[in-house]
């Protein structure tokens, strides 16, 4: 949905369009929300415009229930040397973004931009857990990682790997 507003972006709502990673501007990502789309904000080694989308929220008491931060074209040598989300997750607190309000946009609110049953611990659903320590750009980190009940990553370090070692 790219350059698309006004009566077209309003068309394409009422025509099921439910989600939009193309939305770059602090405008653009307002409008969307405000048609009931939801704006993904996006981080990609093509186009590092996170810092900028999140100039729309930060400071101001804006609901963010239909807005997500998510990645789309990482390349590989990227993700290695800076992180996936994790990053996006500091970027986002450096740039003045709430702890709270930045873990539910790469969480919760993804989830339910997708209607997934998953990000809820209770019967019927499924939620990979992170625990994390630090609620700032400086000093955040992954702990462990969790998924499908198992462990795959303890203290940063690749879990499955630790157990397979020899002893």
């Amino acid at each position: 949905m790219v350059d698309i507003k006004g009566a077209d972006l309003n068309k394409c709502a009422a025509a099921g369009i439910s989600t939009c990673h193309e939305a770059l501007s602090a405008d653009e990502i307002m409008d969307r929300a405000r048609v009931g789309v939801h704006a993904m904000l996006r981080e990609s080694s093509a186009a590092r415009t996170l810092a900028q989308q999140l100039e729309c929220i930060v400071g101001k008491d804006i609901d963010t229930s239909m807005m997500s931060i998510v990645t789309d074209d990482l390349h590989c040598c990227d993700l290695n040397e800076t992180g996936h989300l994790d990053h996006h997750l500091k970027l986002a607190l450096s740039c003045g973004l709430p702890f709270v309000k930045a873990i539910q946009m790469v969480t919760i609110n993804a989830a339910r931009a997708f209607e997934r049953r998953y990000a809820a611990r209770a019967p019927g659903k499924r939620a990979d857990i992170n625990i994390v320590s630090g609620d700032t750009a400086d000093d955040f980190g992954v702990v462990s990682v969790w998924s499908r009940g198992k462990q795959i990553v303890d203290h940063g370090k690749n879990a499955r790997a630790l157990r397979n070692r020899p002893a």
